[in-house]
């Protein structure tokens, strides 16, 4: 069976661009070299360190330059060359820091923009996430931004937690389910990962010191499961394939004219064929097209070398001549009310304005628009070439049209790329307004900066009719997100300059999302026009093309930020607040869910199940316990919550906030629950015993019943010795635990537990009572 995998960026160098942004050329060049992408990323994060004190070490630079001046004879004042030194290091530094950021921060927009599209690989996500909290925290602590402590914290906590809850959950096993920690053994992930996602996830938000350094991991460990593999092997070397890729990188006609000359030896169709395989697999649209071009002139030039063209005339009646030219026209199928042709995915709309939309299938909608009289076409928004490329080389290669122009970000050296000033490749970027032609059509770009700082809709009209192709800014009742934008640019895109339109223009956006938009708009309007336009999308697989301007400000609450009705919904009144209130509560919008027939719809409410009523367990009190079973427990066949290993029922308990009170009362416990000593115990006995601990917590709540709780869990820690929880007790601990924690950590965990006073002074009882408190343990 034939599988398709749907990927958010357009191709592969897309992803290959992202890489290099995060980690930097020089990780991608010690990666290809066999070192370790966690060194490179370690090396980047020493140098950012190494420029955080650019004047210490420039301090270092200048006196050893100094030095050698002085040995030199040269006589420079030494405190005048170190400050002069030290402030151009300084500079440097902070230059190449900026440059790096700069281009980090892109890589996350751009993936932050293949979230929306869908089908985000999870480690591309959480990249992303994790860089995003890095650059939030340097941005904190060089003053640029005003994100507090606790903030950044929690960015650092969520983009952890997101990252290791997804990676684990796909790997779990939907028949046997697994614990995380078994998980997270199998595919190498560190169990601190685990530990830490737990206690950001249930517990107090750990220390900064913590989550910087777990970042820092997660990073290199990523980069060694994901980024370093994602190279292809190469094909071994063919003569005619090696021969068609020095063409397509090559830049110069007259070398890739003699390219073509040695490309003749070989059989046309064994030629085409190694051109199609290319065109297919190498990414870039650039590439994509050239490779279009060189099938056309090959296929031209063996026609040529077989033809030999007779003295008078071509010997073809000039009937039959033009028959031939009816013939080609009906091929290129300008009949406007023809249907959708099956697996083409393009089709024809009925109307004055008659573009071919290409992409109902990808829901990425490219534009092909022709002038009748001339023949001169455009193409509008080409993403997608394996949709577009069938439709372009059919119609270039048999003559039908003369591409001229390409709108946007696809292109080759033969055709002007027009789009906004960071489309791939543009060669012109028309100003606001600017009026060309194609042909007899009159081309106004209509500049719409808020998606994208470069975004450019195209206005269209002859004596026929009018169109607006408006790319990811208008869409069907909605418009796009502001990634780089705000709702006072998105207003003036939309409401001053698109609406400023003719009300006849007809409407062509950039993808499909009507039915969706149109759920959220209902939410807001009901009036009937709305209605009408929920009707026909239910109906209608594809609305491109069956809407106007006119429309779009009776069924588009994006484009009636003064209507009353709209003002009253979003609580605001001015357009600019309306515009971003409506974003909002678009961006937060969720379908609602279906209504259950029979009975007014309630709240959904945790249910207790059989097992909780029967020991009187509240569904909170459930739900407690099965997380901290299935924290700790390994998977067994014929159990479906899996089993504890017996020696880790006193952590397990623990965890719960209901230690054993006594040695004595554990061995009880065990006896309980493994009476055959087979080192397991099940989940139904477990649930029992902690029923029991539960209602037995909340029968006494006296101090001294706490006190010796507090006591017995301290010394679990101190090993029962007298005095605080010490580095040793924590390193015993981990050792126990079999969990591999850096120094660091634990020194991070007694500072900030004794409010950092000190490593040596440790942790007393209740400092410890304390920290176990607002972790939840005890209640």
């Amino acid at each position: 069976m034939v599988q398709y995998v749907f990927t958010p960026w357009r191709d592969r160098q897309e992803l290959f661009l992202v890489r290099e942004q995060f980690y930097g050329s020089e990780a991608l060049m010690q990666a290809v070299g066999g070192i370790q992408g966690g060194a490179a990323y370690s090396h980047h994060q020493q140098r950012n360190q190494d420029q955080r004190r650019g004047g210490v070490e420039g301090g270092r630079d200048a006196d050893a330059e100094d030095q050698q001046h002085r040995e030199e004879g040269q006589g420079l004042n030494q405190g005048d060359a170190r400050r002069t030194t030290a402030a151009a290091a300084a500079k440097n530094h902070q230059t190449s820091r900026e440059q790096g950021n700069g281009e980090k921060h892109k890589a996350v927009g751009r993936v932050s923009m293949w979230m929306q599209r869908g089908n985000c690989p999870h480690m591309v996500e959480s990249t992303a996430l994790l860089m995003a909290a890095v650059l939030s925290d340097e941005a904190a602590a060089t003053g640029n931004a005003g994100a507090s402590t606790y903030a950044v914290r929690a960015a650092y906590a969520a983009a952890f937690s997101r990252f290791v809850t997804g990676l684990l959950d796909g790997h779990q096993d939907k028949l046997r389910k697994q614990s995380m920690y078994s998980i997270a053994k199998n595919i190498g992930l560190p169990a601190t990962f685990v530990e830490l996602r737990h206690q950001a996830t249930h517990e107090q938000l750990p220390s900064l010191a913590k989550l910087r350094s777990a970042a820092r991991k997660a990073l290199v460990w990523i980069w060694d499961y994901y980024w370093k593999h994602l190279g292809e092997a190469e094909k071994a070397k063919d003569p005619c394939r090696e021969l068609i890729l020095s063409y397509l990188r090559e830049d110069d006609e007259a070398a890739r004219q003699r390219i073509m000359g040695q490309l003749r030896q070989w059989d046309l169709v064994y030629l085409q064929t190694t051109i199609a395989e290319l065109q297919k697999t190498l990414p870039g649209n650039q590439v994509f097209l050239k490779c279009l071009k060189l099938s056309k002139d090959m296929a031209a030039m063996a026609t040529e070398e077989a033809n030999q063209p007779e003295p008078e005339g071509s010997g073809m009646p000039e009937e039959q001549e033009q028959e031939q030219g009816q013939e080609q026209e009906q091929d290129l199928d300008l009949d406007p009310d023809r249907s959708p042709e099956p697996n083409t995915g393009w089709s024809r709309y009925s109307g004055a304005w008659k573009p071919k939309p290409i992409g109902v299938a990808s829901n990425n909608y490219a534009y092909l628009v022709i002038d009748d009289k001339s023949k001169d076409a455009v193409i509008i928004d080409p993403a997608n070439p394996p949709e577009v490329a069938p439709i372009l080389k059919d119609a270039i290669s048999s003559g039908r049209i003369n591409l001229t122009a390409i709108l946007s970000d696809l292109g080759n050296d033969k055709l002007a790329i027009i789009g906004g000033k960071d489309c791939e490749g543009v060669t012109r970027t028309p100003q606001h307004e600017e009026t060309f032609k194609i042909g007899d059509i009159s081309v106004k770009p209509v500049h719409t900066p808020c998606h994208t700082q470069d975004s450019i809709c195209y206005y269209m009209e002859d004596s026929t009719g009018k169109a607006v192709f408006t790319g990811d800014t208008l869409f069907i009742s909605g418009c796009g997100k502001f990634f780089e934008g705000n709702g006072a640019e998105m207003h003036e895109a939309l409401n001053n300059r698109l609406g400023a339109l003719p009300d006849d223009t007809v409407v062509y956006p950039g993808h499909e999302y009507t039915k969706s938009n149109v759920r959220f708009t209902i939410s807001v309007s009901q009036t009937e026009p709305i209605k009408s336009l929920q009707a026909f999308a239910e109906n209608n697989e594809v609305t491109t093309g069956k809407f106007t301007i006119g429309d779009e400000k009776k069924h588009n609450v994006f484009m009636r930020v003064q209507d009353p009705e709209i003002q009253k919904a979003t609580g605001e009144t001015d357009p600019v607040s309306v515009m971003s209130k409506l974003r909002e509560m678009k961006n937060n919008f969720k379908r609602p869910p279906k209504r259950k027939t029979g009975g007014p719809s309630t709240a959904s409410k945790p249910r207790q199940s059989k097992l909780a009523k029967e020991h009187n367990v509240t569904a909170q009190e459930e739900g407690e316990i099965k997380e901290a079973f299935s924290l700790f427990a390994e998977p067994m066949d014929g159990e479906k919550n899996g089993v504890l290993p017996i020696n880790d029922l006193k952590s397990t308990l623990i965890a719960l906030g209901i230690p054993p009170s006594s040695p004595a009362e554990l061995q009880e416990f065990i006896a309980i629950l493994d009476p055959e000593s087979d080192g397991y115990a099940t989940y139904e006995p477990f649930f029992a015993i902690c029923a029991l601990k539960f209602h037995a917590r909340d029968s006494s709540g006296s101090s001294d019943a706490h006190r010796a709780e507090l006591a017995e869990a301290f010394q679990l820690f101190t090993n029962g010795a007298d005095g605080p929880i010490t580095l040793a007790h924590l390193r015993r601990v981990a050792a126990v635990l079999k969990e591999d924690v850096d120094e660091e950590l634990l020194k991070d965990m007694i500072l900030e537990a004794n409010g950092g006073v000190g490593v040596a002074r440790g942790v007393g009882m209740d400092e410890f009572d304390s920290v176990m408190r607002s972790a939840g343990v005890w209640r």
